[in-house]
């Protein structure tokens, strides 16, 4: 039984998203969606509740793009009861116009491979 899992880049139509729905059915203990917005974080939970009511699903705000966000975000996961068991790590920029994350590190790279493993590969 899949106990624990948390996505990141949630939003409605993400492959996050589809993978979340397909997990909901196995009856997981708990659900992190894990992205920057608020709104869509909500709405992402709010459309996997319409379609597997009986999913735990709990929700972290985290800018991948700045690595305070991603401490602050760790700090708070490290905090639940339960332990993680799976991480699908599916946030990410692509195609950018250069751009640089709040440490000053190129964008995609920040983003798409120190954010996703620096804050969330650490157990407890």
């Amino acid at each position: 039984m899949i106990a624990i899992v948390l996505l990141t880049g949630v939003n409605p139509q993400s492959i996050a998203f589809v993978a979340a729905k397909a997990l909901a059915t196995k009856n997981p203990n708990l659900i992190v969606f894990l992205a920057r917005d608020p709104t869509v974080l909500q709405e992402s939970k709010d459309a996997l509740l319409k379609d597997v009511p009986k999913a735990n699903v709990r929700l972290v705000v985290c800018n991948l793009a700045s690595q305070e966000s991603i401490r602050k975000a760790a700090e708070e996961i490290n905090a639940f009861e339960e332990n993680l068991d799976v991480v699908i790590n599916s946030a990410g920029v692509m195609a950018s116009p250069l751009s640089r994350t709040s440490e000053g590190i190129e964008s995609q790279l920040g983003v798409n491979h120190i954010g996703e493993n620096v804050g969330f590969a650490s157990p407890k």
